[in-house]
């Protein structure tokens, strides 16, 4: 098993990693049921404090458009070439 490294960018790599090996699982159909219901229940509580913090988050973003806060503009290089005839 051998990692290959590669750069994409300046701000990124891409790793490619090779796994062979086989694996096998037994399961009992009772322990999936509850596993179902249980990842179930873990997701309703995780996506209603996501959307607790979401509502935080968009009053905190009708706040800002009151008090006329906007997002950071990065300037734009113009350049400018000179053309000779």
């Amino acid at each position: 098993m051998t990692d290959v490294f590669s750069k994409i960018s300046d701000t990124e790599i891409k790793v490619v990693k090779t796994e062979t090996k086989e694996v096998e699982h037994t399961y009992n159909y009772d322990f999936l049921l509850k596993q179902k219901a249980t990842i179930e229940a873990q997701k309703a509580r995780e996506m209603a404090q996501r959307d607790l913090e979401l509502a935080e988050v968009n009053a905190l973003i009708a706040e800002c458009i009151k008090l006329g806060i906007t997002k950071k503009v990065e300037p734009i290089e113009v350049v400018v070439k000179e053309v000779v005839k």
